[in-house]
């Protein structure tokens, strides 16, 4: 199901999938083929875009940072479905950020907050 977590994985296996993952991408130097090339790259872009969500949810929860939400947190906070943000234009709520299409959309708690005080949304 799309958004559900991983379960953790032990340190030993992810050192197992790390060697593995190193050992496919050092075969990559060995492709001849375009098509096979053109598939491995777009896996490896997955991968990169999956490796940066990663760090900015890493990054988030620094001391001093910004908090930023999901679409689940923002429907809670704006008290509306997760439908109904779906349905808005990107730009209908302040706040958001995309790192590239196709990754998870965020939104910066204190812009929309701002937002929902100034649209009388919220005391």
């Amino acid at each position: 199901m799309p958004g559900d977590v991983p379960p953790p994985v032990p340190a030993d296996e992810g050192a197992r999938r790390w060697a593995e993952t190193v050992a496919r991408v050092e075969w990559v130097a060995t492709i001849d083929d375009p098509q096979l090339l053109a598939t491995a790259l777009a896996m490896l872009s997955t991968a990169g875009a999956a490796i940066a969500d990663r760090l900015a949810d890493l990054y988030d929860v620094a001391p001093g940072a910004d908090r930023w939400l999901d679409i689940r947190e923002l429907a809670r906070l704006m008290r509306c479905s997760v439908s109904t943000i779906e349905h808005l234009p990107p730009d209908a709520i302040p706040g958001r950020r995309q790192v590239r299409r196709g990754s998870r959309v965020r939104w910066r708690e204190r812009d929309v907050r701002a937002w929902m005080a100034s649209q009388g949304s919220i005391a």
